[in-house]
């Protein structure tokens, strides 16, 4: 159970990342 969350923890933070760089990248380019 303990190595699930830790899968799930990493797989989140990498998705967040990704999803701010998308996020910032536009706003960028906008401004």
């Amino acid at each position: 159970m303990e190595l699930h969350k830790l899968v799930m923890y990493v797989i989140e933070e990498e998705f967040t990342e990704h999803h701010y760089e998308h996020v910032e990248c536009p706003e960028k380019f906008t401004v």
